[in-house]
């Protein structure tokens, strides 16, 4: 199946620093950031950008202690999910010859920042988290760059739906409410702690579905576009979720975004949607009182649903 990819617009990104320290890891095992559809996205663009540039890589197998490490990127590193990632990670650092962070934010991650060493290579996908890696002076090399799901391409449209699993049918049928009532303009605002705003939402898209240490690459792929058709089936969008925002720039949406309690969006804003020039994403403090989007919609969501799901529209 062939969704439709002509609202896709690629970004702009300079891959040079990023390619040049992934090629001097070598052979090396990759573990997603694990989290919700929007880390799909971040997922399915960084499985992209390995096949395109031949990086020889492996996923992570439970038990197993890699040599050479690349942690997806994301924010994960912060006190919100600590419990998760000093169970589940540091382990693994402290074990392996080489390890690379991609592009992520973190804020008050001490116990990771005890960790670091000459070993690593961390890159940041905004200043602040920089210059709070910087201030440490843990001895690792930090880079400052972009988000991976910014280095998204258009075949994440080419959609394989063999061997679905049941789980990705659950998300399309709990987003086909929304899709239902559905006006040009989606408001997807999160309902989690990291939020600071009482607007009313329609659908916590990143909520509606999640993948972890064992997700397959096929997964990562379905999820990634449920999450970017559902993106595409309106005009407009609203939130305060960083890869909802990103999603939107790649479709061509008029996008508003309000921050987040750690200004994570304010800050990916600025070292990104500024730099890289992206007339129609704009920070706001509230929700415009009206808006002007041009007519974008697709009908990828109702594909997906009809032809993978068998929802009935």
């Amino acid at each position: 199946m062939q969704l439709d990819a002509r609202n896709f617009h690629p970004a702009s990104i300079d891959n040079h620093v990023l390619l040049e320290k992934l090629r001097s890891t070598g052979s090396f095992t990759y573990i997603p950031d694990p989290g919700n559809l929007g880390d799909a996205l971040l997922a399915a663009s960084t499985l992209h950008f390995f096949d395109t540039h031949g990086l020889s890589y492996s996923f992570h197998k439970k038990n197993r202690l890699p040599e050479n490490l690349v942690y997806g990127g994301g924010g994960i590193w912060n006190p919100y999910y600590q419990r998760f990632w000093q169970k589940e990670f540091l382990l693994l650092f402290r074990h392996a010859k080489k390890v690379l962070i991609l592009p992520s934010s973190f804020f008050n991650c001490d116990a990771l920042l005890r960790e670091l060493d000459s070993r690593f290579t961390i890159f940041c996908r905004e200043q602040q988290s920089y210059d709070y890696l910087q201030h440490a002076q843990t001895g690792a090399e930090i880079i400052l760059d972009h988000d991976m799901a910014l280095r998204l391409d258009s075949s994440v449209f080419h959609y394989n739906n063999h061997g679905v699993a049941p789980y990705d049918l659950g998300v399309l049928r709990k987003i086909k409410p929304f899709y239902m009532r559905r006006t040009n303009v989606g408001f997807f605002l999160r309902r989690d702690c990291e939020s600071i705003h009482t607007y009313s939402s329609d659908l916590d898209l990143s909520d509606m579905g999640s993948i972890d240490l064992s997700s397959s690459r096929q997964r990562i792929l379905c999820c990634a576009a449920i999450f970017l058709s559902t993106v595409d089936s309106v005009d407009a969008v609203v939130t305060d979720r960083l890869h909802v925002g990103i999603a939107g720039m790649l479709m061509n949406k008029e996008v508003y975004l309000l921050d987040s309690s750690y200004k994570k969006v304010s800050s990916v804003y600025r070292q990104s949607f500024e730099t890289i020039g992206c007339p129609k994403v704009h920070l706001v403090t509230r929700p415009p009182e009206s808006f002007h989007a041009s007519s974008t919609a697709s009908r990828n969501l109702e594909i997906l649903m009809r032809e993978v799901a068998n929802v009935q529209i």
